[in-house]
C-alpha cells in the first residue's frame, strides 16, 4: 500500500481482530483508484500527501478522519476529499471497504488553471466532509464508482480516449462542487461566460474535426478560453453543458457511420466502443433518444 499510496503509519486497533488487508489498484493517467479494506479497526496516519489528494468513498463500514484540524465521520453517504497541505490521519471500523481516488497536485492545479483562465496563488484546501447523499455531489459520486466498475472492462483503444476525459471531469467537477479556498474566484469566472462567438467556434470546431477524446477541457484549450467561461458560455447560448453537447457529437459522428456502413462488415459494438460508449445499454439508450431509432435500425436501413 505504501508503494502505491504513499508512507503511512497502520495501527491495529484491537488486536483480537486479525489484519487481513487487501489492496486493487489500477493507474489511469495522473488519477490512481484503488480499493481498500483492512479486515480490522485501524488508525492510518499518512501525514501530509503534499504531491497528491485522496478522495476517500466508503462503501462499507464507517470512520473518523482529521485533516489539519479539521474533523469529519466518513460513511456510505459522506466521502472526504484531503487538502494536500494538510495533516491527514484516519480511524476506520473492522467492515470498513474503501475506494480511494488518489489524484496528482499538479492535475488539480492544472484543472484550476483552466477553470480560472489564471494562475493559482496558493495551495488549494478542501472544506473536507463531502455529503453525496443528493444532487449534483450525489450525481458526481455515483458516476465516479460507475465509471470505476468499467475500468476492467475497457479495452485499450478505448481506454486511451476514455482517460482523458473522465480525469478531466472528475477533477474540475470536484472543483466546482467541494468547497475550497478557490470557490469564491471559480464562481466569479463562471459568471463571465464566453462569447456568442467562441461558443460558435467550438461548435464548428468538433464538428469539422469530430474524434471520440474530445472533452471540455481540451476544446477550451484549443479556443484558447478558461474552461468554467465556456461552460457558462455553452449553458448560456446553447442550454447544455460543453460534456453534454461532446456526447450529442459523438452519437452524431456514430449515426453518420452507420449510415453508410455494410451490416455484414460492421459489428455495432465495436463502432460504440471506437466513439467513447462502452456500455452498450447506455449507448443504445442515448442514440434512441436522440434519433429515435435504435442504432440496429440505423445499419440496416
Amino acid at each position: 500500500m505504501s508503494s502505491v499510496l504513499c508512507d503511512h503509519h497502520l495501527d491495529v486497533v484491537d488486536f483480537a481482530v486479525p489484519l487481513d488487508a487487501r489492496m486493487n489498484s489500477t493507474r489511469l493517467r495522473d488519477v490512481v483508484l484503488n480499493y481498500v479494506e483492512y479486515g480490522a479497526p485501524v488508525l492510518v496516519d499518512p501525514g501530509r500527501t503534499q504531491r497528491f489528494l485522496v478522495v476517500q468513498a466508503h462503501i462499507n463500514g464507517r470512520g473518523v478522519v482529521w485533516s489539519g484540524r479539521d474533523q469529519s465521520a466518513a460513511h456510505t453517504s459522506r466521502i472526504v476529499v484531503s487538502s494536500p497541505e494538510e495533516s491527514l490521519r484516519m480511524s476506520l471500523s473492522s467492515d470498513t471497504r474503501l475506494v480511494l481516488v488518489k489524484i496528482e497536485s499538479a492535475t488539480v492545479e492544472r484543472a484550476l488553471r483552466h477553470l480560472l483562465d489564471d494562475e493559482p496563488d496558493r495551495p488549494i484546501r478542501f472544506d473536507l466532509g463531502m455529503d453525496v447523499a443528493k444532487g449534483a455531489p450525489w450525481l458526481w459520486y455515483r458516476t465516479l464508482l460507475n465509471e470505476i466498475g468499467r475500468v476492467g472492462r475497457h479495452d485499450k483503444p478505448f481506454a486511451q480516449s476514455w482517460t482523458g476525459r473522465f480525469e478531466d471531469w472528475l477533477v474540475s467537477r470536484l472543483l466546482v462542487l467541494q468547497h475550497s479556498n478557490y470557490s469564491e474566484r471559480l464562481s466569479r469566472a463562471a459568471a463571465h461566460p464566453a462569447r456568442a462567438r467562441a461558443v460558435v467556434d467550438a461548435t464548428e470546431l468538433v464538428r469539422a474535426v469530430p474524434r471520440p477524446d474530445w472533452s471540455p477541457r481540451a476544446l477550451a484549450d484549443a479556443l484558447g478560453v478558461g474552461l468554467a467561461r465556456l461552460e457558462t458560455g455553452f449553458r448560456i447560448y446553447r442550454g447544455v453543458s460543453v460534456a453534454a453537447f461532446l456526447l450529442r457529437e459523438r452519437l452524431r459522428a456514430v449515426h453518420r457511420m452507420l449510415q453508410v456502413s455494410d451490416p455484414a462488415e460492421t459489428c455495432l459494438d465495436d463502432v460504440a466502443r471506437s466513439w467513447g460508449f462502452p456500455d452498450r445499454i447506455g449507448f443504445v439508450t442515448e442514440y434512441t433518444i436522440v434519433f429515435g431509432e435504435s442504432p440496429d435500425r440505423t445499419l440496416r436501413c
